[in-house]
């Protein structure tokens, strides 16, 4: 006994448009089922979250489908060679401002005495060579905010 009423039987797959088996109504497989049901869900959770049904592509401008909240390029599939040249380009910038940062922690200064500060290796460069210094630093900057308040 069939699901669907008779006139909504077809013998192509509501997803991927394969041909249905014998015992198939609507999808040709556990995965077509999948997919579908899981783009529906996707629906009304983009409906819930007021997300549009279609974007921009940020590096390339292409209208793109948004198919998960973090989405802003281009798939690998769908990519124009513009796409292809801002995405090359956006991971040389990254490239570039990791090695500025490293740079930058390999040469660090105090900014009390000037001094040179060794980088640990994790987190955050210091800004100070030693506590004597982040006091004094604070106690003038302190001092310059007192005085320009009178």
């Amino acid at each position: 006994m069939p699901h669907l009423p008779y006139e909504l039987h077809t013998t192509q797959c509501a997803r991927c448009g394969g041909r249905l088996g014998d015992n198939q109504e609507r999808y040709c497989s556990a995965a077509c089922r999948a997919s579908a049901w899981r783009v529906e869900r996707w629906e009304e959770e983009r409906w819930k979250l007021g997300l549009p049904a279609n974007s921009s592509c940020t590096l390339c401008g292409e209208r793109i489908a948004v198919t998960s909240k973090n989405k802003t390029t281009c798939d690998k599939n769908d990519r124009n060679e513009a796409c292809v040249d801002a995405q090359a380009g956006a991971r040389l910038d990254a490239i570039n401002a990791r090695d500025e940062a490293e740079e930058l922690r390999e040469c660090a200064e105090c900014e009390h005495c000037g001094a040179d500060i060794a980088y640990s290796g994790k987190g955050r460069p210091r800004r100070f060579c030693a506590p004597r210094c982040r006091t004094a630093f604070y106690r003038a900057e302190k001092r310059t905010t007192m005085a320009g308040a009178r």
